[in-house]
């Protein structure tokens, strides 16, 4: 959030909270009751009144959540999902990212198949989930998600940049649903995270050109998703997830599940620049991605020319156009 922003929902935030506060405390009455604490309880009433309207004016103002909760076990996910027709497509962000990122591309794959986004725990509406969160451990929640939702396979998971590392995961802890994945911009197990930082996994990509809501309310669920991302439930999760990204690459490559299964690449064209460093290191990763078409025999790579990391924000059209053709040639008869 831009700093006038920020402080603008805070403040919007706190007043709400106030109000909530005020409506929520009882009327302090003896046991006995004269003329004037009944003059006095009139006031308190009108006092409640008044603060609960208040409340509930600001929380008119606020989107609603798309989607639906469901409980994993030890914490409840948000998801979303639209559309219909077989395979299911499963989407996951990378580090400090939203579903709510996500939704121009679900809305443009949701007319041909069933596509579903989801917020790690932690991040934006999904509740904090059991430390540490490994990939191991992530994606077992997201089995759960969906086996307790009732969405069934095949499924194709999509995953970007940290979010790779999940459809890898998947891939063996599903292997019998699974009908292909899409890695894109993914991090890769052969790059530390020293390099993959350098993406900008801490920057939230909402943040590029969106639009206030009225008075510095959030007017959109993207708008909404961007602020709980800056709050401290979402940066507890992000340094876990950080802390353990050497651990989780040691968690996602399993080349029996991984060997026939097809798996499209998306690489980004245009990388950090700067000094020779950054072309080397900006070499080097594109150098991971084409190695990570060696996973499987069948595998595709795409190059998004003109587009930086944030690849489903920069060119969303390109991209569900892109997962779409090649989910129409995973079964037999096409979707």
């Amino acid at each position: 959030l831009g700093d006038v922003y920020k402080r603008q929902v805070v403040d919007h935030e706190r007043v709400g909270d106030r109000n909530l506060r005020e409506a929520r405390k009882p009327p302090m009455i003896s046991g006995k009751t004269t003329l004037g604490t009944s003059a006095v309880l009139i006031v308190m009433l009108q006092g409640l009144v008044a603060a609960t309207a208040a409340a509930q004016d600001y929380a008119k103002d606020l989107p609603s959540i798309p989607g639906e909760f469901v409980d994993v076990g030890t914490h409840r996910l948000h998801y979303r999902c639209e559309g219909s027709g077989q395979p299911t497509l499963v989407i996951d962000n990378g580090i400090a990212g939203s579903a709510a990122e996500w939704y121009k591309v679900q809305n443009l794959l949701a007319s041909r198949y069933r596509t579903c986004v989801y917020d790690r725990a932690g991040y934006v509406w999904s509740e904090p989930g059991p430390a540490p969160r490994t990939t191991s451990q992530i994606a077992s929640e997201l089995k759960s998600l969906l086996d307790n939702s009732g969405e069934s396979g095949p499924c194709v998971f999509v995953g970007h940049s940290f979010g790779g590392f999940t459809a890898l995961r998947m891939a063996s802890l599903m292997s019998e649903q699974v009908a292909g994945l899409v890695l894109v911009d993914s991090s890769s197990p052969n790059v530390s995270f020293e390099h993959d930082k350098q993406q900008g996994p801490l920057v939230n990509p909402i943040a590029a050109g969106a639009a206030t809501g009225t008075d510095g309310v959030p007017s959109t669920p993207q708008e909404m998703a961007r602020f709980l991302n800056s709050r401290r439930k979402a940066l507890f999760v992000q340094m876990d997830e950080i802390a353990n990204f050497e651990v989780s690459a040691g968690q996602v490559i399993d080349e029996r599940a991984l060997r026939e299964l097809p798996i499209l690449v998306v690489a980004r064209d245009v990388g950090a620049q700067g000094d020779a460093v950054e072309t080397r290191r900006e070499a080097q990763w594109r150098q991971a991605q084409l190695q990570m078409t060696a996973l499987s025999k069948v595998s595709e790579f795409a190059l998004a020319e003109g587009s930086d990391h944030f690849i489903h924000l920069r060119k969303p059209q390109w991209l569900a156009g892109r997962i779409g053709s090649f989910v129409a040639n995973l079964l037999p008869n096409g979707i």
